[in-house]
């Protein structure tokens, strides 16, 4: 009997000592789900994940080209901006606890450049008065304790109401000279007109129509992407100090065109426009010669990243042009997405100015560029209400709206890599 009670009790004794931690060895880690390769658009977030398993605690260790990351320690590496010098970088994550470590798989990181269509018409062609260009560029090159503002303001409002006999604005006043030479300051300030704008950009490569791409900047007008300039002069030098180590604007315009001919798409149905079968072709090239488009798409990839629509003044004439543009420019949209392979490609639309919504079917036109833009959640509106414009703006005007075009890019690539 007592030999049964030291035997019961040897074995109570012995239980809390085989579920002691203390008395068993811990689990190595062991990866169960490798960081996977990815590709992003230059500028653009990327993250790299990994999932292990073994006994806790477990510290990570990032590292790019097999150097450590500083302060690279979680399971999740995030990089805010994919910079030109990442492309092509190998990412892996050490995992480590008491027992041992592990090391991923590389996952390597590959940037496509971003490429922009532009379409339009005159106002996207670039028509603007070179004198006026010519003598804000220097104005805004002037030392900085003359009044620039003012001086600005006196030559768009000689322009408009002496040079033109005051028929070259449409809605005209003085205090619209004076916001317009106040937005140039605040442009010049930020390196996007001015000097630099006489400066070959390699950077920024531009085409006009079927020509071949160049380098963006004015030496005199027209300049280097047809026309006079259009707004693709701004949004390229905004491209440029957004940190795009190469990127290419991509520009269809001729003036006097309607998209209820000459720009008719597919989905409207009947003959196809003359200048959409040139768009066409250009969205095409970037796979069938890429070098057409940018050279450095050969040895890095390429893509379309934005389609910018400047038109809508000669379809506010005619009824039938201005009661179906709503449709026809949904259409449009929706072609030019199939072609480029990106059903959520980003759109921005300039809106007609005040002169074309005087016109009989003008308000027409607005009014859909406004509901196609409500209705889809990739497009932006670019409002030129408040700039002055007749058949064509005026050269401060059309500075202006580059830059305008660049923020809504900005905000439609920004809100397409945000979490949902």
């Amino acid at each position: 009997m007592i030999a049964s009670k030291v035997g019961w009790a040897a074995f109570v004794i012995a239980l809390p000592l085989a579920g002691c931690g203390g008395g068993e060895s811990a689990s190595a880690p062991t990866i169960t789900a490798q960081p996977a390769s990815t590709t992003v658009l230059e500028q653009q977030p990327a993250s790299f994940s990994v999932t292990a398993t073994g006994t806790a605690p477990l510290s990570y260790e990032w590292r790019r080209n097999g150097t450590p990351i500083a302060g690279a320690t979680s399971a999740t590496l995030a990089i805010t901006a994919a910079l030109a010098a990442d492309h092509g970088a190998r990412y892996s994550a050490v995992v480590t606890n008491s027992a041992g470590s592990v090391t991923s798989t590389d996952a390597v990181l590959t940037e496509e450049l971003p490429m922009f269509l532009l379409a339009g018409q005159s106002n996207m062609e670039g028509n603007v008065d070179a004198t006026l260009f010519q003598n804000i560029l220097a104005d805004l090159a002037s030392a900085a304790n003359t009044d620039i503002k003012a001086r600005l303001a006196e030559r768009i409002r000689y322009w408009h109401k002496d040079t033109n006999n005051g028929y070259a604005g449409y809605g005209y006043t003085p205090e619209m000279a004076a916001f317009e030479a106040s937005e140039l300051v605040r442009l010049n300030a930020a390196g996007l007109v001015g000097a630099d704008l006489t400066v070959p950009n390699t950077k920024v490569l531009c085409a006009w129509n079927a020509a071949a791409v160049s380098p963006l900047f004015v030496s005199s007008l027209p300049t280097r992407c047809g026309g006079a300039y259009g707004p693709e002069l701004v949004f390229g030098q905004a491209l440029s100090k957004a940190g795009y180590s190469s990127t290419s604007l991509i520009k269809v315009a001729h003036g006097g065109t309607t998209l209820y001919v000459d720009w008719r798409s597919p989905l409207s149905g009947g003959t196809v426009g003359p200048l959409y079968t040139e768009l066409r072709s250009r969205i095409q090239s970037l796979k069938s010669a890429p070098a057409s488009v940018n050279p450095s798409c050969k040895a890095q990839g390429c893509r379309w990243s934005a389609f910018v629509w400047f038109q809508g003044e000669n379809d506010s004439f005619a009824s039938a042009n201005g009661l179906s543009y709503e449709q026809n420019l949904k259409n449009l949209i929706a072609d030019v997405r199939s072609d480029a392979g990106s059903p959520a490609l980003p759109v921005v639309i300039v809106q007609t100015g005040t002169w074309a919504q005087s016109m009989a079917f003008g308000k027409n036109v607005a009014a859909a560029q406004t509901a196609v833009v409500n209705a889809d959640k990739y497009a932006r509106l670019v409002n030129t209400s408040d700039l002055s414009g007749f058949y064509h703006y005026d050269s401060a005007s059309k500075l202006i709206i580059g830059d305008r075009i660049a923020q809504a890019v900005k905000a439609l690539l920004a809100a397409a890599t945000a979490p949902s």
